[in-house]
């Protein structure tokens, strides 16, 4: 997590949002597999 030190704040958060929605995706095609 050190190299996020040297970014600004706004692309430290569009980074995270990034890997938030890539986390829920999974998330949800995870749900999908079990429910089929």
């Amino acid at each position: 997590m050190d190299c996020f030190n040297t970014y600004p704040d706004e692309t430290k958060r569009k980074v995270q949002t990034s890997n938030n929605k890539r986390l829920l995706s999974t998330k949800n095609k995870v749900a999908e597999q079990k429910l089929s």
